[in-house]
């Protein structure tokens, strides 16, 4: 029997666009947390030369650096960097490092500016790795290399990368991908019909598969969208859907897999949300297979 798509939704148990919570301005937060952190002055914590706005950055940044200069990572891997809450500790760390490496849309996150409004961070030690795309698709990350090489010869003589390194890194970079790329045309995955979240969409396309329709994050998504999406991938012919891990509940993916009798299968962007996949060529190789492994268990 067809069902309505409310009926759809409540079986799932997904919200779309009914409500919305109101949250303290991350200001606000910011300042209590660093009223908070003046408690913990007998807890304080070896001072990190560079905080790395994720686990990307930090990845490469401990590469290049070779363990020169103390890096710490400041958002979790699995969480959305966009909707992460502001701790005492991050304020203390903040504060308290030579540079804050940041992805080009976290300058403009609510939550970035906050932390580096309560820490009074001095714009100079801030910086902004200013390479668009995603970062996972490897051309992009060499390009990402070479940058955040350029940042620590200009900011930190200490941080600034061996001779020769970036290169090697660049090298290894592409040859990983040039890897990755023939493992994708041996599991034929290029020309399969999907439905992709909108932060996995350049990795799919990377990946050689048609995305039909893209989606962003489901609290987001409202009840003429999930009807556009169910419509479309059944016209389409959709086998596959492709959810983002940051993004958070996956349950709106996984109830239009089971509606357009597709697979379903959920990606990172970070390294480390995952087992066994803390640098990039992990993270990287794992989102692959996890592709090649939703195909083959295709309805």
């Amino acid at each position: 029997m067809k069902r309505t798509t409310t009926a759809w939704c409540a079986r799932w148990g997904i919200m779309v666009c009914s409500s919305r919570r109101t949250l303290l301005p991350p200001l606000v937060v910011a300042c209590v947390a660093l009223a908070l952190v003046s408690c913990e002055a007998d807890r304080v914590a070896p001072r990190e030369e560079i905080v790395a706005g994720s686990t990307l950055l930090e990845d490469i940044l401990n590469d290049l650096t070779g363990g020169t200069s103390t890096v710490g990572g400041l958002i979790p891997p699995g969480m959305c960097p966009g909707h992460y809450d502001l701790r005492p500790s991050d304020l203390e760390r903040v504060a308290r490092c030579k540079v804050f490496l940041l992805h080009p849309w976290q300058r403009r996150a609510a939550n970035i500016q906050a932390l580096i409004e309560g820490a009074k961070l001095p714009q100079e030690r801030v910086e902004v790795v200013d390479v668009a795309g995603s970062w996972m698709v490897p051309e992009v990350h060499a390009e990402v290399v070479e940058a955040i090489a350029a940042i620590l010869e200009r900011c930190s003589a200490e941080a600034a990368p061996e001779a020769g390194r970036v290169a090697e890194r660049v090298a290894a970079v592409k040859a990983h991908g040039e890897a990755i790329a023939r493992r994708v045309e041996e599991a034929s995955l290029p020309g399969l019909k999907v439905l992709c979240s909108d932060k996995q969409e350049e990795l799919a396309r990377w990946a050689k598969l048609d995305v039909v329709a893209t989606y962003g994050r489901p609290e987001d998504l409202s009840v003429a969208e999930v009807e556009r999406l169910i419509r479309v991938g059944r016209q389409a012919g959709v086998t596959l859907v492709i959810d983002n891990l940051q993004s958070g509940d996956t349950r709106t993916s996984m109830a239009l897999a089971e509606e357009l009798d597709a697979a379903q299968v959920t990606l990172s962007n970070f390294p480390g949300a995952f087992d066994g996949t803390e640098t990039w060529e992990k993270a990287f190789a794992r989102n692959i297979e996890l592709l090649i492994e939703a195909v083959r268990r295709q309805p």
